[in-house]
């Protein structure tokens, strides 16, 4: 009897873990004695060597599959489709090496200035514009360096109105960058695009978690579209991310062997002498599937939404509250019923509390949200647009509910009907 082969595959998301991982020794890991803070810093991000995070692109064939490459290609400018593109090679010591000793002078409200972003790499100290930072990136071109464009893109959202308006357009439900995942996000595509935010700009390795306020920047820059300085975005990237704290992983390797390859540096001679870690990896059609966004239709393979529909931006959304049998993340199962309806009684006294708690706890999350964007519109002097949980709730009738509690309770109370109109 033959024994059956065990094979391991290794998830291409998780960082890379090996305890003989690079050269402490190599000469660009070595400073002088006035660059001592680089060498403390170097102590402190060494150990994290094996955190280095592989980072991700999309296939494009992947998109014409599901017949959203069209759409793709009017979204994205020039620089974020170079961005996307990038696929290089890592390496364990040019990576401690830039990550130690990078610097950036956040904001930067002036590109002009000659010391904005400084690091160092092949052991020689490095003080360029932000321009000449683009263009060691690669993902802009001479005459779009030149361009007004460049230096007047934004590096933020123009105020927390455009912000929260912007979410109610994509998204489902008030904004909160600490519970509100990708799967939020109405269109599908919006959805990818995270991803590959998350696998190149956004410092983390799984695809589905919250959409932080950068993410949330960088969508509403692709989908308004509004031009955003991508070489300042990912200065601040590397001065925000890249074990920063002990636990946290290295990102943006593969955007520092592009720098490198753009300077001349990445000889054969100097490639013998590194530690290679990985090269980027492709997003393919079967990302798509485990995403749980992809369906077999008549057509061939086609994006769904979050109510398992195939994906149609003229399609109207369907009201949990009047359509059995959809359910979703982000639905209205947080917000209060009809109250005018009648109420059916839960039949023993830990029910009947449990739906006391329940009833109340819905109206509080209504009345929460409604609060809140209440103060956002008038905050900003701005017609807010009004979602559909934004109609005035009247006080939830528990109180017929609290009196029918206190009365004496005798065997089971049956299947009752209160109507509390």
């Amino acid at each position: 009897m033959k024994r059956k082969r065990s094979s391991t595959r290794v998830n291409s998301n998780t960082p890379i873990n090996c305890n003989a991982l690079g050269n402490r020794d190599h000469p660009w890991l070595q400073f002088a004695d006035f660059e001592a803070k680089y060498t403390k810093r170097l102590e402190s991000l060494w150990p994290c060597r094996h955190l280095i995070l592989a980072s991700r692109r999309l296939d494009l064939a992947a998109l014409d599959t599901v017949g959203q490459g069209a759409r793709w290609s009017r979204m994205m400018t020039n620089p974020w489709r170079q961005l996307f593109r990038v696929h290089e090679v890592q390496y364990v010591e040019l990576v401690m090496e830039f990550c130690s000793t990078f610097k950036f002078d956040y904001p930067c409200q002036n590109l002009k200035d000659k010391k904005a972003v400084k690091f160092r790499m092949g052991g020689k100290c490095k003080q360029i514009l932000v321009e000449r930072f683009a263009e060691l990136l690669g993902i802009y071109t001479p005459e779009e360096i030149r361009a007004s464009s460049f230096t007047e893109g934004i590096t933020e959202f123009p105020s927390e109105h455009v912000k929260n308006q912007f979410w109610f357009e994509q998204g489902v439900r008030f904004y909160d960058p600490s519970c509100m995942t990708a799967t939020s996000l109405r269109d599908p595509l919006l959805r990818i695009v995270h991803r590959c935010l998350v696998y190149s700009i956004s410092a983390r390795g799984h695809g589905d978690t919250v959409v932080n306020i950068r993410e949330l920047f960088y969508l509403y820059c692709l989908v308004q579209p509004h031009t955003c300085n991508l070489a300042h975005t990912i200065a601040w990237y590397f001065l925000t991310s890249s074990g920063r704290d002990v636990s946290s992983a290295v990102c943006g390797g593969h955007l520092v062997t592009l720098i490198a390859k753009s300077s001349g540096l990445l000889t054969d001679e100097v490639l013998g002498s590194l530690t290679a870690v990985g090269e980027t990896k492709v997003m393919t059609i079967a990302t798509l599937k485990h995403m749980k966004i992809v369906t077999k239709t008549s057509v061939g393979l086609r994006l769904i939404d979050r109510w398992k529909r195939v994906w149609d931006p003229d399609r109207p959304e369907p009201d949990p509250d009047r359509v059995q049998g959809i359910e979703g993340p982000g639905t209205r199962s947080e917000s209060p019923h009809q109250w005018g309806e009648s109420v059916k009684l839960p039949t023993t006294a830990r029910e009947q509390f449990a739906f006391l708690i329940t009833e109340q706890r819905r109206y509080w999350a209504w009345d929460y949200e409604c609060r809140t964007l209440q103060a956002a519109a008038t905050s900003t002097q701005v017609q807010y647009p009004r979602p559909y949980f934004m109609q005035p709730p009247p006080q939830p009738p528990l109180q017929p509910l609290v009196d029918h509690l206190q009365q004496p309770q005798v065997g089971d109370l049956g299947s009752t009907d209160l109507d509390v109109r």
